[in-house]
């Protein structure tokens, strides 16, 4: 008769490998903390110009700003076609 204790035996093993090198467990675990926060800031600088300089923008008084064609807004703002 065959008992079915694979899941159990690879939690086992799981368990075994963490538990056996705590330090580089330790140390990828604030790696990988570290990298999520590299991407919360990088996420939170975007957005932070695109708030910031579509306003500025639109609100320099400017009568007539010139760029090239094609590519969208760097500002996040509306091209000059779709303003009319």
């Amino acid at each position: 008769m065959h008992t079915d204790t694979g899941d159990t035996d690879m939690v086992s093993i799981a368990a075994k490998n963490l538990l056996h090198d705590r330090t580089r467990v330790a140390v990828s675990a604030g790696g990988v903390g570290f990298s999520i926060m590299l991407v919360l800031i990088l996420a939170g600088t975007y957005d932070g110009f695109y708030r910031q300089a579509g306003p500025f923008t639109e609100n320099s008084g400017a009568d007539l700003f010139v760029g090239q064609a094609g590519p969208a807004p760097a500002h996040g703002g509306r091209p000059l076609h779709a303003m009319r």
